[in-house]
């Protein structure tokens, strides 16, 4: 942003992230501090509401009958039960009672207002008390409730609990905002739900110890007849929200944390925020299913949804989902197309704005009439970055979204109907809520009865039957009837396999096929599903059968779906196909024909078998047993030979290859058999990057003549710098005394920067290096990139370590170079006189809390001691911080993606400074001592049961063979050092913080007072904080502000005023008054929708202020950063 400011007390520009359709822009927001809103009146929030056409709000209740609202369902009575959450987010405190509890609200009139509030439990009243508790279900006679580590059933006595029952133990609570959540039943009569990435369980039936489940984010299941507890599909970030589609049963999950929007599928691995999978031969991830993401509108914050494909919902709606957007104080909608065996999600317009900046909508359900009940946690705080004392414990609405003149009466009990009744209107009814009430019904009177009238359902079966065999019968009211066949008699699902009519269609072939996989208590193979096989074109048919085929260890299945070609694009389904397969690769039978299957696939050398055959090799190749290498080598080998003088697509060649390379050990061994042969036939393909593939295994396998090649190359100052750095790559597979002396004099030689860095990666493989201690004495000379890699290096290995603290303690080396996460490296070697040269050249290791508070302090103050410099902040970020994060497209991936964070003030101060405050499970720091002495840190990016992978500063990666480790140690820290606070200067900070905060301001501002003459001001230094103190004064006295704000082109935004007196504002002419707040002027706290012309923007601001001191701020919403260099 330029600005030429004349009379301007303070302005500063923000990008609080706004939206290109600024559906949302109003609220732009600070997640660790409050709204500044304050509270409104139910009624009043009621009224601010906007929502789609069409549709209207009503107020269903309010405080006090609900109080913090984090989850609820409606029972068969068409009653909301609501959990109501007071220990959020810190659990009970210890030696004091929980007060969680569960209400029961209903409206008796029927008019849609609640009336009638009961409370049924209250966490401190049972044997074990429950708190934290966020997610509720009914059913089967009483109520399922979520609460770490307990999943409880507690039966319903007239409203009153009865018998308690912990089903399940070992959930977790690590973050208390990634909890178990959003139970739900599903079609197939198994209970759903949902938790995050940063909380990990292990879970056990509740009155035995078994083997745990482990889990962190992922979609899990329990079956209430079986007791069977089952990871559905993992993945994802900290889903909070799921519904399954009316029409198709698809389930569709949105997430807290973007990206925001996935297609949920049985045994599906899905993209991760972070970590990696549990099962280690999953090397790739199913990925989001939106186009966009949100968060540079109103945060990234989601939570709730259904789908509103239904005929009560207007057309235009009904290929739609919707969810809150708990930041942005409203319903995002996404509209859903049919992408092969998936979907695609675009942007719809906001469904509902709220007007309310306190509005948090938590969860969405269908209700009795058609509508959808969105409960409100209703706080001024939108995000748990939150401080945790800071929560308001005495709001809480559910609001009633529905079409316009919607007639409410008193619901029904479908309790009470029999089963001929419940599956009429599982059959007929359009309201959500009344089939899916009655389908549960159904499984629940099924289950209930000991002495079920088996003629009743006898005659219903065949009702079923016939209705299905009919063609007038929609494929969407069919599917239905399936839905009740496995309700009322799960074995007559084989009869339905049968009927002609069904196996033309491919929805109702798919659930067939699913919900027949469903039992596991049954022998279920391709002969039983054989007629539903027949047309294997189909993309949803096929990713059910290779579910199913994974589900059964069906091989024979497996072979009829490799034999006919896969779309490479579904990825889902060619994700199970290779988990089928990577669980046959043990038995050896199977693996024969297995790889025989795969030798015969390959010969099509398309680009569909890619995928399966690069799993494979990787599989094959990870053993690093030579038999197994060799027949990874052999697959590449026939598909080369097999093609030989064909146009085959490159890119297959390449993925076999990188997948050959990425499964390989880090260590070299000698060349296999089968790469000879191998090795002509690929370069008969004219491809440099082939080539270089080629060339990179030839060095693996230790080919000599290769290897001096790449001496050569790494040499070459004529060759490129990529050619070079992929030579030197190369070379670490040799441990030589050759290797080590080249690499020393590539790295002390004036080489640029990249190529010095590869030759210290490339070195660190070797074994001996106490001869390159040299490499020090030049520590002046080296750029901070190569000194970076350096310090990883010498403080790896034990006698390394030592000269590098000579080195400090003879101040070649700055103390302050040395970090507190290389110190610790260094302690894991446990050696006395490396722990003494620490603490005589570095000090002590670890702050205190009370330590790194005052350091916060002081900064805190620094930061209101002067301004900060854009261009000088991205230097500092890309010193310190692009090594381990991505800003702007520029850094490495170790830590938390920066675009979607809060990158206020209170945030910046707490994270930087004090970064183990709060650390996410998977950024933990892992330490592996191995047994040749080496150390080395980082935090994990994949593991399997011969190798792990860890991921350290400036993104590099490193395999190593667990036959060489020793140890291994996570710590609940992360791999970010807490010395920043030490080793940085206040202006290099204030210039950090200018650089990435979300909310930026301007540098320099002038000021005139009635004092100055006309062309008379007074310059002053904006403080990084944007707090401008105005000049004492004996009387009140007039001020105007004028401010050229320069813009590269027209843009909508906001201007934020915060000012206690009223104040007269103009913009390019146009005009607006302000009424100010005299007891507390707060950034943010007036707002005007204003539209700036490229190039200068003429702005004033006049007001009467008291002459005490008093603050004052200005800022615009700036989406895309175009005002700030």
């Amino acid at each position: 942003m330029s600005f030429s400011i004349r009379s301007c007390l303070a302005i500063f520009c923000a990008f609080c992230l706004v939206s290109e359709s600024y559906a949302q822009r109003e609220y732009g927001f600070d997640n660790t501090k409050s709204t500044g809103q304050p509270y409104l009146k139910p009624q009043e929030s009621l009224s601010r509401m906007k929502v789609a056409d069409g549709f209207e709000v009503k107020l269903f209740a309010a405080e006090p009958d609900v109080i913090n609202p984090i989850a609820m369902t409606v029972d068969e009575r068409g009653r909301i039960w609501v959990i109501e959450c007071y220990e959020y987010p810190k659990r009970t405190a210890k030696g004091k009672m929980p007060r969680d509890r569960i209400k029961i609200l209903e409206s008796t009139k029927g008019d849609g207002v609640c009336d009638k509030v009961t409370i049924f439990a209250e966490g401190k009243d049972f044997p074990v008390p429950f708190d934290l508790a966020s997610g509720i279900e009914v059913g089967n006679g009483g109520v399922y409730v979520g609460a770490p580590p307990y999943l409880f059933f507690i039966e319903n006595k007239n409203d009153k609990p009865g018998k308690f029952e912990i089903l399940l133990k070992g959930f977790g609570s690590q973050d208390t905002h990634e909890t178990l959540n959003t139970f739900q039943w599903g079609p197939d009569g198994w209970l759903y739900g949902l938790q995050g990435v940063f909380t990990h369980s292990d879970v056990k039936p509740g009155q035995a110890d078994g083997v745990a489940t482990r889990l962190n984010a992922g979609i899990w299941r329990y079956h209430p007849t079986t007791k069977k507890f089952e990871i559905f599909a993992e993945g994802t970030s900290n889903p909070w929200g799921m519904d399954y589609r009316n029409s198709d049963g698809q389930f569709i999950l949105c997430c807290c944390v973007i990206p925001h929007l996935f297609h949920i599928t049985e045994g599906g691995s899905f993209k991760r925020q972070a970590g990696a999978s549990f099962n280690p031969n999953v090397y790739s991830y199913i990925p989001e299913i939106c186009d966009h993401i949100f968060h540079k509108e109103s945060g990234w914050a989601h939570a709730g949804l259904v789908s509103l494909d239904t005929p009560l919902m207007p057309e235009k709606y009904r290929n739609s989902v919707i969810f809150g957007s708990i930041h942005g104080s409203s319903l995002k909608q996404n509209i859903l197309a049919p992408n092969g065996a998936t979907f695609k999600a675009t942007r719809g317009d906001d469904f509902l704005v709220s007007g309310d900046k306190n509005f948090r909508p938590i969860n969405l359900r269908w209700g009795p009439n058609g509508e959808i009940y969105c409960i409100d946690w209703h706080d001024q705080n939108p995000c748990h970055q939150a401080a945790a004392d800071a929560w308001d414990y005495e709001r809480g609405r559910i609001f009633s979204i529905q079409t316009k003149g919607l007639k409410t009466q008193v619901a029904e009990d479908l309790g009470k109907w029999d089963l001929t009744k419940l599956t009429n209107e599982l059959i007929r009814a359009d309201n959500p809520y009344r089939w899916r009430t009655a389908l549960r019904m159904l499984y629940e009177k099924r289950r209930s009865s000991a002495k079920p009238d088996d003629k009743e359902i006898d005659q219903l079966v065949q009702d079923l039957l016939k209705k299905l065999s009919e063609e007038s019968e929609l494929p969407s009211t069919k599917l239905r009837m399936l839905f009740g066949l496995e309700a009322l008699r799960h074995g007559d699902l084989l009869e339905a396999v049968k009927i002609p009519a069904l196996q033309h269609n491919e929805l109702l072939k798919s659930w067939l096929i699913r919900l027949i996989g469903t039992r596991s208590d049954q022998n279920i193979n391709s002969d039983k599903v054989q007629p539903l096989t027949s047309n294997l074109k189909d993309p949803n048919v096929r990713l059910q059968l290779a579910i199913l085929a994974r589900k059964s260890h069906d091989i024979n299945l497996l072979h009829q779906l490799l034999e006919t070609s896969s779309d490479p694009n579904q990825i889902a389904e060619n994700q199970q196909l290779w988990l089928a397969i990577n669980q046959e690769l043990e038995d050896p039978e199977a693996r024969r024909q297995i790889l025989s299957w795969l030798q015969e696939f390959s010969r099509k050398a398309s680009s569909n078998s890619g995928f399966l055959l690069s799993q494979t090799i990787r599989k094959f190749a990870s053993s690093g047993k030579p038999n197994d290498v060799d027949a990874a080598i052999r697959i590449i080998e026939t598909v080369a030979s097999q093609n030989l003088g064909a146009k085959v697509n490159s890119n297959l060649y390449k993925q076999l290859l990188e997948s050959l390379i990425a499964g390989l050990p880090e260590k070299s061994q000698s060349t296999p058999t089968a790469w000879r042969s191998t090795r002509f036939y690929l370069l008969s393909e004219d491809n440099k990057d082939l080539q270089k593939l080629i060339f990179k295994l030839d060095l693996l396998f230790k080919d000599p003549e290769i290897l001096n090649k790449a001496r050569k190359i790494a040499r070459d100052t004529s060759a490129s710098e990529s050619d070079r750095i992929d030579a030197i790559k190369g070379m670490a597979s040799d441990t030589s005394e050759n290797t080590r002396i080249e690499l020393e004099l590539l790295i002390m030689a004036s080489n640029p920067t990249k190529i010095r860095v590869a030759a210290v990666q490339a070195l660190g493989s070797i074994k001996d290096l106490e001869k390159s201690l040299a490499i020090l004495n030049l520590w002046a000379d080296y750029p901070k990139e190569v000194r970076s890699e350096l310090l990883q290096l010498f403080s790896s290995r034990k006698p390394l370590a030592k000269a590098l603290l000579q080195a400090v303690e003879k101040k070649k080396i700055l103390p302050t170079d040395l970090n507190d996460n290389l110190i610790l490296k260094m302690q894991a070697f446990k050696d006395k006189e490396i722990d003494t040269m620490i603490s005589k050249s570095w000090g002590k290791i670890r702050s205190t809390p009370a330590e790194l508070n005052a350091v916060i302090e002081k900064m805190r103050g620094e930061l209101n001691s002067g301004g900060g410099d854009f261009a000088k902040g991205r230097l500092v970020f890309e010193n310190h911080c692009s090594k381990c994060h991505v800003f702007e497209g520029k850094g490495r991936q170790v830590g938390p993606l920066l675009e979607g964070a809060d990158r206020g003030i209170e945030y910046l101060l707490v994270n930087v400074l004090d970064p183990n405050r709060v650390v996410g499970a998977p950024y933990y720091m892992r330490t592996i001592n191995f047994q040749d002495g080496k150390v080395e840190t980082g935090i994990l990016e994949s593991e399997d049961d011969k190798n792990i992978s860890l991921k350290g500063e400036n993104g590099v990666i490193k395999k190593f063979s667990k036959a060489d480790i020793e140890e291994i140690k996570v710590s609940e820290k992360s791999l970010m050092p807490e010395g920043l606070g030490y080793n940085m200067t206040p202006q290099d900070f204030r210039n950090l913080v200018r650089y990435v905060m979300r909310d930026p301001y301007v540098g320099k501002v002038s000021l005139q007072l009635p004092q100055h003459k006309e062309n008379e001001s007074l310059s002053v230094d904006v403080p990084v904080t944007g707090r401008i103190t105005l000049p004492e004064a004996i009387t009140k006295q007039l001020v105007t502000v004028r401010a050229s704000v320069d813009s590269p082109a027209a843009l909508k935004t906001t201007l934020l005023l915060g000012v206690g007196h009223d104040a007269h504002v103009r913009l390019n002419g146009r005009a607006t008054r302000f009424v100010g707040n005299k007891s507390t002027v707060r950034p943010d706290a007036l707002r005007w929708e204003v539209e700036l012309k490229q190039g200068a923007n003429e702005l004033t601001v006049t007001f009467e202020y008291e002459g005490k001191q008093e603050e004052v701020y200005i800022r615009f919403l700036d989406p895309e950063r175009k005002l700030t260099k």
